[in-house]
């Protein structure tokens, strides 16, 4: 503790609750800078732009770079480690998994009905240009969530592709803020 967060930095780290606010705030802080940051970008912009990835990976790399020299100690990673132990088991993904995963998304776009995903988007652009709530379109009230059981259909949800909600982007704009939490 008193090097991963930082409880050796101050005289009295748990004599009261300030040091925890005072890190609780600073990570606020942050969330709401990368947030504005994402916001002034656009959503779907940051995600097909990998801006947001890459700001992971910059991170990574500035805590990767921390540890190396010392300067983030990391306990049982880069200070006291225990030699001699076996390293710990590593996650991995089982490849039927994917597979199963790979295969579901076959099936529904198989099954997906441009036809009707076309009238629905219609139906959204068609709400925001006339200055109505374009919420009741997306939603699962008016979208079509399942597939008629009479049209032959397996039960799959019916999903908005990315470059749906592009489409609406591109029209009409992103969100500039105002949210409480942009600003």
């Amino acid at each position: 503790m008193a090097h991963e967060v930082g409880g050796a930095r101050v005289a009295d780290p748990l004599g009261g609750s300030w040091y925890v606010e005072a890190l609780t705030d600073k990570v606020e802080a942050e969330a709401l800078r990368l947030l504005a940051k994402i916001e002034d970008i656009g959503i779907v912009k940051a995600v097909t732009d990998n801006v947001i990835e890459q700001w992971c990976e910059d991170t990574e790399m500035e805590v990767m770079r921390e540890m190396d020299d010392g300067e983030r100690i990391v306990v049982g990673v880069n200070r006291f480690t225990k030699t001699g132990e076996p390293d710990p088991h590593r996650f991995t993904v089982d490849r039927w998994r994917i597979e199963r995963h790979l295969n579901t998304l076959r099936e529904t776009k198989a099954v997906r009905d441009p036809d009707l995903l076309q009238r629905r988007m219609d139906d959204v652009y068609a709400a925001v240009r006339s200055g109505g709530d374009f919420h009741e379109p997306l939603s699962g009230r008016s979208w079509p969530t399942r597939p008629s059981a009479r049209l032959g259909h397996r039960t799959r949800r019916r999903r908005l592709p990315l470059r749906r909600l592009q489409a609406l982007e591109s029209p009409f704009g992103h969100h500039a803020g105002g949210s409480a939490a942009a600003s």
